[in-house]
């Protein structure tokens, strides 16, 4: 079984790493266990996975540069 960190947890959910601790004491995400003093959060709680999340950070980086060639465009200016 996959596990994330809190800090990886944190980072896909856009949560502080504070969060994502209560989340696991607290029983929101399940199945976490502590490894050193560090939550550790299995895969099966997220929809997507880091192969998954790789690929959509490709994507948006990808666009960030293709919208940086272009300048601010908003949908007025199309």
């Amino acid at each position: 079984m996959k596990l994330y960190s809190e800090r990886e947890a944190a980072k896909k959910l856009g949560l502080s790493i504070g969060t994502i601790q209560r989340m696991c004491e607290t029983g929101k995400l399940k199945d976490c266990h502590k490894i050193n003093d560090t939550w550790q959060i299995p895969q099966d709680n997220f929809i997507t996975n880091k192969t998954h999340d790789l690929k959509s950070e490709s994507y948006v980086r990808y666009l960030d540069r293709k919208n940086s060639l272009h300048g601010n465009l908003d949908e007025f200016d199309l």
